[in-house]
């Protein structure tokens, strides 16, 4: 029994996302990319320049002076991360766009 007479109520169910066709749910910010006209190919692109600008930074690490040198090698391992993040974001792509074309040769 409940003090105060509170009656006990259940919490509601959650609302579940109906998965595609392949059991994936579907992404905001792939969606988004892909409908302002970015793709896979642009993606990588940038995921080779962010390990170009990683190594450039680490280089230039070296030539700063002690005090600094900490702050300008943890600058170049962020930097270092993005290539990794930003290769998952092109795969996620490709497989969509991968979907729409395999989607659009099947109804013809």
């Amino acid at each position: 029994m409940m003090d105060g007479g509170a009656r006990r109520t259940e919490c509601p169910r959650p609302v579940c996302v109906k998965p595609c066709s392949r059991g994936h749910t579907p992404s905001v910010i792939i969606r988004t990319l892909h409908r302002s006209g970015v793709r896979d190919s642009h993606v990588q692109a940038l995921s080779v320049g962010s390990v170009a600008l990683c190594v450039s930074l680490w280089i230039r690490a070296k030539t700063v002076d002690q005090a600094e040198r900490g702050n300008a090698e943890r600058r170049a391992i962020f930097v270092g991360l993005w290539a990794p993040t930003l290769w998952g974001i092109a795969i996620s792509l490709r497989d969509r766009e991968g979907r729409r074309s395999g989607w659009s040769r099947r109804r013809l």
